[in-house]
């Protein structure tokens, strides 16, 4: 914007700062001057007086010579120029004065500050307006002493007029000279102030061009080797370093924003895969508590084996006591074993359930290891975006910072999830395990049972054999008690891993939910990251707005 134009031109502004200063400073000093030269002069022809009459008494009273009249006093003014008067007492005996009708004072006194000062107190005394013979005096009287008193004067005088016209004279001069130097000094002073003002000029005009946008150097005056040049030629650099800067500003600008639209573009994505690793959470934490529910329920069927490995057992104790009384009670024997028998089909079933149950659960488990890896890939995917993302929020320098915080929020996110994940395919692989180990335990299971069942099918087909050889029997049914414990071992066995199982079941839904939650979490970063990017894209534009105030293309470089 153009400043108004001030009345009051910068040269002449400076012709005044310099001049006024000058001026008054040359009249002080010739008015000192004057004065000084006046007094200075003044003193001088007194002092010079005052010695003029020590020398005219001196030479009065020792000459060897009889003056008559007014002869050495006529000799002595044709030779110096002076005026020369002898008193005798306070009355003038001889002179060279003459007054203006040609006759010389002779028989006058002096007057009487000279009587009281020379004739009573015996002092020389020296005036520079004193009157003589009518007329304005500069006079010096020198007292003349004989045997101690005073008994005449001696007096050498110079009429003012012509002293007073030689001061005036000398002090024109000076006043001359004074003012000769003044009318340099402001010669000097107005090809100074030019020089000066048409620096300070070109100065304005670079600045109100710079002010409009346009960074045109100067190119006037920058020869010289004063501050004044130094200055323009410093303002020259200071627009090519502007220039320079807002060359590189702009195109920041345009890599911010370039950069900001890749990373919207990217935040976009990375939400996409965020909600699919959201929902795929979701699966794993549903399938979790669908297996919870299953071992729960597996769990359940074991409760059932052990009842009926006790029932078997009660049922080999009650067979042993019957096979000793077999003999007498082959009937109840025959009843005995048809309960045993059907219990063994009981039992054989709820093993076949196990079975089934910890197939189902070994391939929960494999499901959730599928799971789990997707998690891993998704969270080193992630992590390998937010190295990304901090990488070009350090290139944006200052606008990146907020972006470079969520970036690397988004890193510990998914190291989190990684660390998650591992942790839970851990998890999976004991119970993948264990599961197997159950498998193993039913499968010995289901085989005892099946042995069980065809030793019961044996002793049920030969129960009439059985009557008859007592001891065959007994030695059947211990081998059916022996089993019987071997089943109860292996309940036990089962039960335990149901129970650890079922622990690492509930781990996993919880960790399943934990991981959801953070998916979530990783869903909101996401959004406020991609809203950064609209932000950091917005801060783009409003830069290039702001930008395209300076004309870089008129640019002087």
């Amino acid at each position: 914007m153009k400043g108004n134009k001030s009345t009051v031109s910068i040269k002449t502004e400076l012709m005044l700062l310099a001049l006024i200063p000058v001026i008054v400073v040359g009249l002080i000093a010739s008015i000192s001057a004057a004065l000084m030269i006046r007094q200075g002069m003044e003193d001088e022809v007194l002092e010079g007086l005052s010695g003029m009459a020590k020398f005219y008494r001196d030479a009065r009273i020792n000459s060897q010579e009889v003056y008559e009249g007014n002869q050495l006093e006529d000799q002595l003014k044709a030779e110096i120029g002076d005026d020369f008067t002898w008193f005798e007492g306070d009355t003038r005996a001889a002179t060279s004065v003459v007054t203006a009708n040609g006759s010389r004072p002779i028989g006058t006194q002096a007057s009487p500050e000279v009587i009281a000062a020379v004739i009573n107190g015996g002092k020389p005394y020296t005036d520079d307006n004193t009157m003589v013979a009518g007329m304005p005096y500069y006079v010096a009287y020198e007292p003349v002493f004989q045997d101690g008193k005073v008994v005449g004067m001696a007096f050498v005088g110079k009429p003012k007029t012509s002293v007073d016209s030689h001061i005036n004279s000398s002090i024109m001069i000076i006043v001359i000279l004074i003012v000769v130097i003044i009318i340099i000094a402001v010669v000097m002073v107005i090809i100074i102030s030019k020089g000066i003002s048409d620096v300070i000029k070109e100065v304005e005009g670079v600045v109100r061009k710079l002010s409009e946008g346009r960074f045109e150097k100067a190119k006037n005056h920058l020869s010289r080797k004063d501050e004044l040049g130094e200055m323009l030629r410093n303002l020259n650099g200071l627009i090519d370093e502007l220039d320079s800067i807002l060359e590189g500003i702009k195109k920041s600008t345009d890599d911010v924003d370039a950069h900001a639209v890749e990373v919207e573009e990217m935040s976009e994505k990375i939400f996409a895969n965020a909600e699919s690793a959201e929902n795929a959470v979701g699966e794993i934490a549903s399938g979790a508590t669908q297996q919870a529910e299953e071992i729960q329920s597996a769990t359940e069927n074991v409760g059932n084996i052990a009842d009926a490995v006790q029932r078997v057992l009660n049922s080999v104790e009650s067979l042993e006591e019957t096979a000793k009384n077999m003999h007498t009670n082959s009937k109840a024997s025959a009843e005995q074993l048809s309960r045993l028998s059907e219990a063994s089909d009981e039992m054989s079933d709820s093993v076949n359930q196990i079975s089934q149950s910890i197939g189902a659960t070994s391939d929960a488990v494999e499901r959730i290891n599928a799971k789990v890896t997707s998690i891993t890939e998704i969270a080193s995917q992630t992590n390998l975006l937010s190295l990304n993302a901090s990488i070009e929020a350090a290139r944006a320098g200052e606008a990146g910072r907020g972006f470079a915080v969520v970036a690397e929020e988004i890193g510990k996110l998914a190291v989190d999830s990684a660390k998650a994940a591992e942790e839970i395919s851990g998890e999976m692989n004991v119970l993948l395990a264990e599961s197997q180990g159950a498998v193993k335990k039913s499968e010995d299971v289901m085989k005892a049972t099946e042995d069980q069942k065809n030793v019961l099918t044996a002793t049920v087909n030969n129960i009439n054999s059985l009557i008859e050889d007592i001891q065959t029997t007994v030695e059947g049914v211990e081998s059916i008690a022996e089993d019987a414990r071997t089943c109860d071992d292996a309940k036990n066995v089962v039960v335990d891993a149901m129970s650890g199982l079922s622990a690492i079941s509930e781990e996993n839904a919880a960790a399943s939910q934990e991981t959801a939650n953070s998916m979530r979490e990783l869903n909101d970063n996401l959004k406020v990251l991609e809203d950064s990017a609209k932000t950091m894209e917005q801060i783009a534009n409003n830069m290039e707005e702001q930008m395209t105030f300076f004309k870089l293309e008129e640019a002087v470089l």
